[in-house]
């Protein structure tokens, strides 16, 4: 009878272990379920590839970019240059106008490839964009792209990802100040800026406005809702 009562005895002991086993297990399940859901709440799989992604050098394709424009009209001339960034997708544009042919433009593409980027020209109908934008010459932007996504992710981009895992596309544009923005920033129209949008169209955006030269931010924008015509711009 002893040997049985301690046999009995070691079986509750046992029972009990397993149950505490098998609550540290769960309470180790549930706080790495809470820590993976915080985690996908600040970063997401679908925002991964924007939180740092592999930005083109605009300063190193617009010589070869304006090469090719000059073959398409002598006297082309760069209006824009943009850079737009959706998983995993990296599209890169530079667009030319000429006076000797306004009815049409020219654009320089860049995209992302697996060892690095391939490029393509592309002649595109101009007829119904203004033709008063006057060019963008070399000495009017100092700023590379690379150095104004910099400074635009830790001047707030950064920040704002985290805050909304549904935005899903960074743009960057070299470009002159429109009405729409002038009347929202305050900046003088058609002064040249690098303006760096983080956005999800129709939902949220937010662009920070950098002076293309010394990199100093000079304005920011954020809305809710509603469709930026401005946010189209660029991206074709």
């Amino acid at each position: 009878m002893h040997y049985i009562k301690l046999s009995k005895e070691k079986a509750r002991e046992e029972k009990r272990w397993a149950i505490f086993r098998l609550g540290v297990v769960l309470l180790l399940s549930a706080i790495a379920l809470v820590a993976y859901l915080m985690g996908y709440r600040i970063t997401p799989p679908a925002q991964e590839e924007i939180m740092e992604p592999k930005f083109p050098s605009v300063k190193e394709f617009y010589p070869q970019a304006l090469a090719e424009a000059r073959k398409w009209r002598s006297d082309a001339y760069m209006v824009y240059a943009s850079i737009h960034i959706r998983r995993s997708s990296v599209l890169g544009s530079f667009a030319f106008d000429s006076e000797s042919n306004p009815e049409v433009g020219f654009l320089y593409r860049i995209r992302e490839v697996d060892d690095g980027f391939q490029t393509e020209t592309k002649e595109v109908d101009a007829s119904g964009r203004m033709k008063s934008d006057p060019t963008i010459e070399p000495d009017e932007w100092e700023l590379d792209s690379l150095e104004a996504a910099r400074i635009a992710y830790e001047n707030g981009g950064r920040e704002f990802l985290k805050e909304h895992p549904e935005i899903d596309t960074v743009h960057l544009h070299l470009t002159r100040v429109g009405g729409a923005a002038s009347d929202r920033t305050g900046l003088a129209m058609n002064r040249v800026v690098w303006i760096v949008k983080f956005y999800r169209l129709s939902v949220v955006y937010f662009n920070i406005y950098l002076d293309p030269l010394t990199g100093e931010v000079l304005a920011t924008d954020f809305r809710e809702g509603g469709l930026d015509l401005e946010l189209l711009e660029g991206q074709g």
